[in-house]
């Protein structure tokens, strides 16, 4: 999940603090029992800096809303 925000720029927006704990706590539990490691492994080693999260992802919209515009 840390190379995801960090690849989507959603790290950002977390330092700073605006994903409160709860939500962060959600978005771990999901990434735990997503069942797309391959194809996620797959994306980041081949996605850019500031790159959209990948629809597969169940963090996708969260980490989208996070990033920088």
């Amino acid at each position: 999940m840390g190379d995801m925000l960090d690849i989507t720029g959603a790290m950002t927006a977390l330092e700073r603090g605006l994903c409160g704990d709860s939500e962060l706590q959600s978005a771990v539990i999901r990434c735990l029992n997503c069942r797309n490691d391959e194809a996620c492994k797959a994306w980041l080693a081949k996605a850019e800096h500031g790159a959209q999260p990948p629809s597969f992802c169940p963090n996708a919209a969260l980490f989208d809303g996070l990033r920088p515009r």
